[in-house]
């Protein structure tokens, strides 16, 4: 009878992207965050947070720094 009325689970960056209207970050995907000087710099995110945060990692010096999604950037 196929699949009527089966709907596939949705992944949290799905609904989280459908929530706030802002990118879609997802683990690997790159960007410019903020680091402690204020300035941006290359990073991965490496996890995504339930409260709106990613641990990013800084691609030249390795550092890992806690930042709320908003502050990341599409390179």
């Amino acid at each position: 009878m196929g699949n009527f009325g089966h709907q596939e689970p949705r992944n949290v960056q799905q609904s989280h992207q459908q929530q706030t209207g802002g990118p879609q970050w997802r683990v690997g995907a790159q960007c410019l965050a903020t680091w402690t000087d204020g300035n941006l710099y290359p990073a991965t995110v490496t996890e995504l947070l339930p409260n709106r945060t990613a641990i990013v990692r800084y691609n030249e010096y390795g550092n890992m720094h806690t930042i709320p999604v908003d502050f990341l950037i599409i390179p």
